[in-house]
């Protein structure tokens, strides 16, 4: 929590112009499930002009935008490399959605392979797309189903690879799993539905089963090998690579972030950063929002959990009735019946 003071700060960048899709609602959820536990929570704004306090910040927030938006916000954000890299290089918490994550890379390289200058805190590029990738979201976390919404017209690319990374859309069935062998170089061609890739031809496994059995990949630990640099490297001197990262969510339905080498999965963690492309993150998944209130509340360090989110964890923030919607979700548009 900040220092001094018994209240949790979260900082949230740009709200006025990187809100797409209502994002904004993560923030709010999250507040305001922090409330419900007898928290106070102070909610910072920092718009371009602003010169936000992250030494205050318990998390700091950014969601997505369009793509002349996210360029304003990136005007403004390079005056502010040196404090959030510090705040990051320190285990600082940040959730970055949607294309939020863009903006903290070395690079973004348009579709006619033009590019621009990024904050370069962390050692990777974000590739722009000729056309938008839609997807329902059907992931899994902490042994539950995760849903949520992919509407992205960039995809992020780590080093050690030449070859375009994967992003692969999983049939429409929310039964099938992105499969984990397919090769780098082999992105499919255009199904023919705008913005929508084909469907990969290589065999898929099995339907996640209703207790979402899909083991959720290894912890990456508070003290995690990724470092954050301490100053903007070259390319070689960073190592956050793919190499090192494990994905945050398991893939059944929508799209993978592109690791190299392929992994099923979505989204990534680099110490206290954690970034995925799921619109409705916060909203609609109660078991993430409270692994996250859990790390926010109690000053713990970030550590995925192996297994489900207790029910002890869900009473303390009064989730129940989150809980039950999202069960009814899935019930109902996935076929997925989750045990009571």
């Amino acid at each position: 929590m900040s220092a001094g003071t018994a209240s949790i700060t979260l900082l949230h960048l740009y709200d006025d112009l990187l809100n797409l899709y209502g994002e904004n609602g993560n923030v709010k959820a999250l507040a305001h499930t922090l409330r419900r536990a007898g928290l106070q929570v102070k909610v910072q704004h920092c718009r371009i002009g602003d010169s936000p306090d992250f030494e205050q910040a318990d998390l700091v927030y950014m969601g997505c935008g369009s793509e002349p938006k996210q360029l304003l916000a990136l005007r403004h954000l390079a005056g502010l490399r040196t404090p959030l890299q510090a705040y990051l290089a320190r285990g600082g918490l940040m959730l970055a959605c949607g294309n939020a994550a863009d903006l903290l890379g070395s690079e973004i390289i348009e579709a006619d392979g033009s590019s621009l200058q990024a904050l370069g805190i962390f050692d990777y590029q974000a590739q722009r797309l000729d056309e938008r990738e839609v997807s329902e979201v059907l992931f899994s976390f902490a042994a539950r189903p995760l849903i949520g919404f992919q509407n992205r017209g960039s995809y992020i690319q780590f080093p050690s690879s030449d070859a375009m990374p994967l992003a692969v859309a999983a049939p429409a069935a929310a039964s099938v799993a992105v499969p984990a062998d397919v090769p780098a170089d082999a992105r499919p061609a255009d199904s023919g539905a705008s913005g929508v890739l084909a469907d990969a031809p290589a065999a898929v496994p099995a339907a996640v089963p209703a207790a979402a059995s899909v083991a959720v990949p290894v912890a990456v630990p508070a003290a995690a090998s990724v470092a954050v640099p301490a100053a903007v490297p070259a390319a070689a001197d960073s190592d956050s690579d793919a190499s090192a990262l494990q994905p945050l969510f398991q893939v059944q339905k929508g799209f993978t972030t592109g690791f190299v080498p392929p992994l099923p999965g979505e989204g990534f963690i680099i110490k206290g950063f954690i970034a995925t492309t799921v619109l409705g993150l916060l909203p609609r998944n109660p078991a993430f929002l409270a692994w996250l209130a859990e790390a926010l509340a109690d000053s713990n360090p970030l550590v995925r959990p192996k297994a489900a989110i207790p029910d002890s964890a869900y009473q303390r923030f009064g989730l129940q009735l989150d809980i039950q919607a999202n069960k009814e979700f899935l019930a109902r548009h996935h076929g997925i019946f989750c045990p009571e």
